[in-house]
């Protein structure tokens, strides 16, 4: 990394098409982060059908486009500081010991004066100012509204919620109404629903840099809110609603909207066993974030369960951006349920529930039952029951056989 810090904008400097190199990182940025976002690249090949062919070499070819990325990156942002650096230098009068005319070196001379001669309290001074100014925007800047999670909630909640507001007055130009979503905790009211069925949102933990080695393949842990509490059996739980400002997720409590995008929200930097470490690194720098941070519900979140959001969002960012998420940091990172178990089996089993039923509507067109396999083998292996199951006779629409075979494409 240091040859390429180094070495990189002085051979960048020779080059007559600097905009070609700038071309080639963008490509291989945008191609990244479509195929971060793309459901055809496969997470593992132990998890699910055998991957296809497009899928494979999807997933090849985003590690390379990233690598490419991150290296025409690091090469550019090197070329804006020591640019940056020569115009101080010039204006402060800094000796520059190289002869600025030569026929050896051409303009890279100018890229080696800074590199060898710049004095050492400049350099100090520069990095100071940035420190400043990262921090000052990292108080500022509200990590899960400045995102693609707040736009996501904001679209979800008016498409869903919207439709079951019966005095729903939106805005004329944007279409929201700020009635539109409720509080979680509102869900068990009574007056309100009427004691209906408890409804219990599937999100993942993510834990890429926990510390727990029988995990390493799962890189999450279950999640779950509802109207009661919020948290997972690992970590703890925290009540929904109690008083302002001692309630899960903000000052009122988490609201029905976020829980439902967090709950959805497949695409994230941080995916448990489908994170790859350049692709997350990539997803933060553009911020594809449908996922939100929160306070952490255990005791590590004592100071910080009741906020919506970080505080103080460098250390966060780092962490998504390295893939250093976990359980014991005072915030946690939260995204689709589907990053641990897809179907909530996991949950339903772990509440001792005697009757559940189960919808699958993952992608499954072969009818492996993957998502279902991964949730009894989670269960049997975390909760030490063992689920078995009769003849499943379900076939894919689209199989030939499936002529011949007595069968269902959908079973209770």
């Amino acid at each position: 990394m240091s040859s390429l810090v180094i070495f990189g904008p002085f051979l960048l400097s020779w080059s007559t098409s600097a905009i070609s190199t700038v071309t080639m990182g963008g490509v291989a940025a945008a191609f990244t982060v479509f195929a971060g976002r793309s459901s055809s690249i496969p997470a593992n090949e132990q998890q699910g059908a055998k991957a296809g062919p497009l899928a494979v070499i999807l997933s090849k070819a985003a590690s390379v486009a990233a690598i490419v990325f991150v290296a025409v990156l690091l090469i550019l942002i090197t070329k804006c500081a020591t640019v940056m650096m020569e115009y101080i230098g010039d204006a402060g009068h800094f000796a520059w010991k190289l002869d600025t005319v030569s026929h050896v070196l051409g303009r890279s001379v100018k890229y080696l004066n800074v590199i060898l001669y710049t004095p050492w309290w400049a350099i100090l001074a520069m990095t100071v100012l940035f420190v400043l100014f990262g921090v000052g925007l990292g108080c500022l800047i509200n990590s899960n509204k400045f995102s693609l999670h707040a736009m996501y909630r904001d679209r979800l909640i008016r498409a869903y919620l919207g439709a079951s507001n019966p005095h729903r007055d939106p805005n004329p130009f944007t279409g929201f109404d700020e009635g539109d979503n409720i509080r979680m905790w509102e869900m068990w009211s009574e007056e309100k629903f009427g004691g209906k069925l408890l409804p219990v949102i599937n999100i993942a933990l993510n834990l890429v840099g926990g510390g727990n080695l029988a995990w390493q393949e799962r890189k999450a842990e279950s999640f779950t809110v509802t109207p009661l509490h919020c948290g997972s059996y690992p970590v703890g739980y925290r009540k929904t609603h109690v008083a302002p400002g001692q309630s899960y997720g903000s000052r009122d409590g988490i609201s029905l909207g976020s829980a439902v995008t967090i709950s959805g929200a497949a695409a994230s930097p941080n995916m448990g066993h489908h994170s790859s470490p350049l692709v997350t690194l990539i997803l933060t720098l553009f911020n594809v974030r449908l996922g939100a941070w929160l306070g952490n519900p255990g005791p590590a979140g004592d100071a910080t369960f009741q906020l919506g959001y970080p505080s103080f969002s460098i250390g966060p960012m780092i962490a998504e951006a390295f893939g250093l998420t976990n359980d014991k940091s005072p915030y946690v990172y939260l995204s689709d349920g589907g990053h641990f178990e897809n179907l909530g089996l996991y949950e339903m089993v772990l509440r001792r529930c005697h009757h559940i039923i189960v919808s699958d509507a993952g992608e499954d067109p072969e009818c492996s039952f993957a998502d279902l396999g991964d949730a009894v083998r989670k269960i049997r292996i975390d909760l030490g029951i063992s689920i078995e199951f009769g003849e499943m006779s379900i076939y894919p629409r689209n199989e030939a056989e499936a002529q011949n075979r007595k069968g269902h494409n959908c079973a209770i």
